[in-house]
């Protein structure tokens, strides 16, 4: 075996290299641009979990004018739609499912946005999650309890059996993550 066929594959690596150092210098403005957009979404999605969290229904609509992202998280794990369950509003509730809030985005303990709206005794709040394709079966990773269990827990049996009466189908969806749902 001769040198050159040694250094053949290794030379070929470096060129490869030397393109790809090129072209992401031609393009660094464009991937520079696309992070400043999306550290805007994400700041923008900071304060839509502290206008949500602070009972704000009035800011909410221009912050998502602006694309503030849903999916963003705060130190707990908890998203807009995760506060807006735990007081009860289903104005902000439905603005956040409009534009795509995960209804079973838990936080770190595994609390849901349906498990939240259970523990407040939040009734329409938990129908609205239930309707946009919440799993009422979804337990949080602390207790093991689901969100029925929760409700009852925290005395509400009226809505501990309004979750127990419903059910979904998994394998009928309705639009992206939700459900169908059937009362029981």
């Amino acid at each position: 075996m001769n040198s050159q066929s040694t250094l053949s594959p290794i030379r070929h690596m470096a060129q490869g290299i030397y393109i790809a150092a090129q072209v992401f210098s031609l393009k660094r403005p464009l991937f520079e641009g696309i992070a400043k957009k999306r550290m805007q979404r994400l700041e923008l999605g900071r304060k839509l979990i502290e206008a949500v969290k602070n009972n704000k229904p009035e800011e909410v609509p221009a912050l998502l004018a602006q694309k503030a992202s849903v999916k963003v998280k705060d130190e707990f794990g908890q998203t807009a739609l995760w506060w807006a369950a735990k007081i009860g509003s289903c104005e902000m509730m439905r603005l956040l499912l409009k534009v795509g809030a995960g209804a079973d985005s838990a936080n770190y303990a595994g609390f849901t946005p349906l498990i939240q709206a259970a523990i407040g005794g939040h009734t329409d709040a938990t129908v609205l999650l239930l309707e946009n394709g919440a799993d009422p079966d979804k337990r949080d990773t602390t207790h093991g309890w689901n969100s029925s269990m929760w409700a009852l827990a925290c005395g509400y049996p009226k809505l501990q059996t309004l979750l127990e009466t419903y059910e979904y189908n998994p394998d009928e969806v309705r639009g992206p993550g939700n459900r169908p749902l059937r009362r029981g």
